[in-house]
């Protein structure tokens, strides 16, 4: 499942043997199109330019903040506020890309539940 926006256009492709050999050639491409990093034919990263980070700003700072989140490095709200997008979008972004919002254990939610009984 891929939970970073996808890029629509022909992205030219740089194997991590390439990029360590000759990482001017990934660069140079980049000041074109955004360039995909693979290793073992694996997608790893990108690279843009910053003339281009312009045009994909949006969909970069959506993907940040939606790994971000997943990977519990920062809060909702302060991933929602890194997309640009109110908490609520934010949510339904998520659950379109099948992110959990919520994630307590049963010990957590069973204590959540003692407490709201209180």
């Amino acid at each position: 499942m891929a939970i970073v926006p996808t890029y629509d256009g022909n992205m030219k492709q740089v194997g991590i043997r390439e990029l360590k050999d000759n990482p001017s050639a990934a660069l140079r491409a980049a000041r074109h199109e955004p360039v995909l990093i693979t290793n073992r034919d694996d997608p790893e990263a990108v690279i843009l330019s910053i003339a281009q980070l312009d045009e994909h700003a949006a969909d970069v700072r959506l993907g940040l903040a939606t790994v971000l989140f997943d990977e519990r490095a920062i809060s909702l709200g302060r991933a929602a506020r890194l997309a640009g997008r109110s908490i609520e979008s934010f949510m339904e972004h998520l659950g379109s890309r099948g992110v959990p919002v919520f994630r307590s254990s049963r010990e957590e939610l069973a204590a959540d539940l003692v407490a709201l009984g209180e």
